[in-house]
């Protein structure tokens, strides 16, 4: 059994290192031959080395010795510069340098599903498939130390642990000896120490993972310490290394908790904390290298991850993932630029289809935080009373940062409505299905948060009425968009009172007096702003020059 452990081990290791190592000698042998080509090309262009040979060249000599249809054109050290100064194009003037310029910044920076980025990565999956393959192998054959060993008492789990960390640590090493010596290297062997790197920290994050979640080696606390430790290694390593060492990373990282798994685990919540921790790491290292695609993994592959997990556990932690990946990827690619947000809205192109400008990648980024933060607020807040009044309180914080702090250049206004929009949602959907907190009101039910009494529907209108007033008060203090802040403001907290009118029954507690107390209370917030807003525009219409 021990010869049979040893075989399997040294087979997945042994072969996509050979392999890799191979590929690595081949490219340096014909990096070499190409910088002793280009050197001779450029001595027999100076004249200094003679084409002819003293003797008949052989067949092999002849075809690497004769010359280019293009070699065959000689020109005269005096000829040169007449030919160049006759085919070069004149220069340009210098507006038209500056409008090249400014047309070039203007153009989007980053695009990531089109038809060049598609096309790059075919060519080079096509050219490369061999070098992700043997990614792929080191990296499992780290997680088969962690979850496959013996299990017959030749490993303990203790001793399967530990050899992870030394494999991947050792990847790692191994790695970063090849980028310190081939840093130069182009082509495929510019993907080696990434690989091996990439690997070494899959297996590092397979080991921590069945430290606790596996084996109880470790408790929570301790295991989380050493995962935010190793993801700041991993960004230091994606900055160094680049893009291809954080896709192997993200990737194996997000599947590393479903292939260790025993699927026994009662608590698996922290590992929502977990992927939100992997989305921040992509975030991080595209925050220096600006690939957009980074970031849209950073993104897309935590999101699965924890989508997976909620439909297992159908947990209100994934609210708590859901803002912070929004916070992450609002507030980190402004790290880089200030700015961090420009070009048009993320949906004026719905409106204005033949506007020229595009959302600039941050732009386009904070848009999917905020638009995913307010689907998962709808979907949890249908689980529990936890998860109804935690997706009121995301939701309005993301809507009252985007009035009052996110206002920079006024890009993101229009995150404002799906956000405004999901928390109608949350108080229709509530009311219509006779969820937990709708059920409790009409019922008089104990529920998770205490007794729910009559006061929740006036909570609800003291809310709407509070979104009123916020946004409002931005259109008042902002012209930047300020009709469509106070349309909003118009709309939120009626339509809040229509809701809780037609799927709430408030009639079963509240009297109609009362009823209609509450929906005056609207009409006087509606009266206040429209007279708010009728001084201010009497104000503007003085200052204005006639």
């Amino acid at each position: 059994m021990e010869a049979l452990f040893g075989l399997v081990i040294l087979i997945l290791i042994a072969v996509p290192v050979l392999v890799i190592w191979l590929a690595f000698s081949h490219h340096a042998l014909r990096r070499e031959v190409e910088k002793l080509g280009g050197e001779i090309n450029r001595l027999k262009s100076s004249g200094t080395v003679t084409a002819t040979p003293a003797t008949p060249p052989s067949p092999w000599q002849a075809a690497k010795t004769a010359p280019s249809p293009t070699e065959t054109k000689t020109t005269t050290p005096a000829q040169k510069p007449n030919a160049t100064s006759a085919d070069a194009p004149p220069p340009l003037p210098a507006a038209a340098t500056a409008a090249t310029t400014k047309t070039a910044e203007a153009a989007p920076k980053s695009f990531v599903f089109d038809t060049a980025t598609i096309a790059r990565f075919t060519k080079w999956i096509s050219e490369n498939w061999f070098i992700a393959v043997a990614a792929v192998s080191l990296a499992m054959a780290g997680i088969f130390l962690v979850q496959y060993g013996i299990e017959n008492g030749i490993l303990s789990p203790r001793n399967r642990v530990l050899s992870a960390l030394a494999f991947g640590a050792g990847l790692i090493g191994f790695g970063e000896w090849i980028r310190r010596r081939a840093s130069d290297d182009e082509g495929t062997a510019a993907f080696l120490p990434s690989t091996f790197a990439g690997a070494g920290i899959v297996t590092l994050f397979s080991a921590i993972l069945a430290a606790q979640q596996l084996y109880g080696l470790i408790g929570k606390e301790t295991a989380f310490i050493g995962l935010v430790g190793l993801a700041g290694l991993s960004v230091v390593l994606g900055w160094l290394y680049g893009p291809f060492l954080t896709v192997i990373g993200l990737t194996g990282a997000v599947a590393a908790p479903f292939i260790v798994s025993d699927g026994t685990s009662e608590n698996i919540t922290w590992l929502f904390y977990y992927f939100a921790l992997i989305s921040a790491i992509g975030l991080s290292v595209d925050a220096m290298k600006r690939s957009a695609w980074v970031s849209t993994l950073g993104l897309i592959l935590p999101y699965s991850g924890a989508a997976l997990i909620w439909m297992q556990s159908g947990s209100e932690h994934f609210l708590a993932f859901a803002a912070l990946v929004a916070v992450c990827a609002v507030c980190i690619p402004s790290v880089q630029l200030r700015p961090a947000f420009g070009g048009a809205m993320s949906f004026q192109l719905l409106y204005q289809p033949t506007l020229s400008a595009w959302p600039e990648f941050p732009t386009r980024l904070a848009a999917a935080g905020l638009c995913s933060l307010a689907a998962v607020a709808v979907l949890v807040s249908m689980s529990s009373a936890i998860g109804f009044w935690g997706a009121l309180l995301a939701l309005s914080a993301a809507l009252f940062a985007l009035g009052y702090w996110l206002n920079r250049t006024a890009v993101l206004d229009d995150l404002a409505i799906p956000v405004a929009a999901a928390l109608l949602a949350v108080i229709g959907l509530q009311g219509l299905f006779s969820l937990s907190v709708a059920s409790g009101f009409t019922a008089h039910l104990n529920l998770d948060l205490g007794e729910t009494t009559p006061r929740t529907v006036t909570g609800l209108i003291i809310f709407g009425i509070g979104i009123s007033a916020m946004a409002g008060w931005r259109s008042l203090r902002d012209a930047r968009h300020a009709l469509y802040w106070a349309a909003g403001a118009a709309v939120f907290a009626p339509a809040t009172a229509v809701l809780i009118a037609l799927y709430w029954q408030p009639l079963i507690h509240l009297s109609p007096i009362q009823w209609a107390a509450h929906v005056i209370g609207i009409a006087v917030l509606m009266t206040v702003l429209a007279e708010q807003a009728l001084r201010v525009s009497s104000t503007t219409s003085r200052l204005q020059p006639a």
